[in-house]
């Protein structure tokens, strides 16, 4: 898998001084002031393409129509392209964005730092709540110490954040916690599950097909495989896990595949590398995130996880890239 921006000449960033390195600065931009700031930075490239995928993008965040989302970014890329006092350029200067038709050097830097940084994560997050789907995408660059950050929850509206390295977990969790909706009809589910893959997709594709009667016969094919446990400690195999009977490992499945509200998916690695990104991925229940890992003997194995934890299991990627940048790396 490709990374998920891409890196042009000129793009390296030239960090200035953090004037207050224990605060996040943050800025808010339309898609317009996005993309007039990126080439007053220079031309670099955003996480985004202006193109239909960009109204695919804006389709899936936001739920609107595919046709409404690209005339939306058709009229962002001509504002962006006004220099009269209705432009993108003439918003970001009334802000103190732009001065004398330069572009305010944090932005510029977090910009570059959003393109071009050694390190590189990718957050998608959704959580199906009363009144609707809420979504974000971010995208965030790691170089040196310095983290930038871009997320949206539309498609048409941005935050551009950066900070230090020493603030990424108060920041990676801000970035994946969602107000909560009422749980008291929530299903308790163990905090440990490993069951057979076949299983699991054999009892999602019975339902999606509205044919729930045959997971009670699937269940049966593997009694015994459905193991369950409340492990405090969701890094390591449970001390005694046990097998449910085949009536409780169908209400289990049932729970598992149509009970979920809410996705996380993360895809981390070094830009300048082969390897492709490492990837995680956690499913909300009502009761809690549950982390989604291939298991062995081809299994599938959940834990329960806190929002918090996302940022731990994140940070040895991400001390990693500092470290690389620090000892100047091992660029290919």
């Amino acid at each position: 898998m490709s990374p998920v921006v891409v890196v042009r000449a000129g793009a390296e960033p030239e960090p200035p001084a953090l004037e207050h390195p224990g605060l996040p600065r943050r800025v808010r931009l339309d898609l317009a002031e996005l993309v007039a700031a990126a080439r007053l930075a220079g031309d670099v490239p955003l996480p985004l393409r202006l193109d239909a995928a960009t109204g695919r993008l804006a389709d899936r965040l936001s739920g609107g129509a595919t046709a409404a989302a690209a005339a939306q970014v058709e009229d962002a890329v001509a504002r962006a392209s006004d220099a009269g006092p209705t432009g993108a350029v003439a918003a970001l200067a009334e802000r103190g964005l732009v001065r004398e038709g330069e572009l305010d050097a944090g932005v510029a830097y977090a910009l570059r730092v959003l393109a071009g940084g050694t390190g590189f994560v990718q957050v998608d997050l959704s959580q199906v709540r009363a009144h609707g789907a809420v979504a974000l995408r971010s995208w965030l660059g790691i170089e040196g110490r310095l983290v930038a950050q871009l997320s949206t929850s539309g498609g048409a509206d941005f935050e551009l954040a950066w900070f230090d390295a020493a603030l990424w977990h108060s920041q990676v969790t801000r970035t994946v916690t969602l107000d909560e909706d009422d749980a008291a009809d929530a299903v308790p589910l163990p905090g440990w599950v490993s069951l057979p893959t076949e299983l699991f997709l054999g009892a999602r594709k019975a339902i999606a097909e509205q044919r729930p009667d045959l997971v009670a016969g699937m269940v049966q094919a593997y009694e015994g495989q459905v193991l369950v446990a409340d492990s405090d400690d969701p890094h390591h195999l449970p001390h005694r896990p046990h097998a449910l009977p085949p009536d409780q490992a169908a209400g289990l499945l049932a729970v598992l595949v149509q009970r979920s509200v809410g996705r996380l998916r993360v895809l981390c690695g070094r830009r300048h590398e082969d390897e492709a990104p490492a990837v995680l991925s956690w499913v909300r229940f009502a009761d809690a995130w549950h982390e989604v890992t291939p298991g062995p003997s081809a299994t599938t194995l959940l834990r329960r996880r806190s929002t918090a934890e996302l940022s731990t299991l994140l940070e040895p990627f991400a001390a990693d890239v500092v470290r690389g940048a620090r000892s100047g790396g091992d660029e290919r």
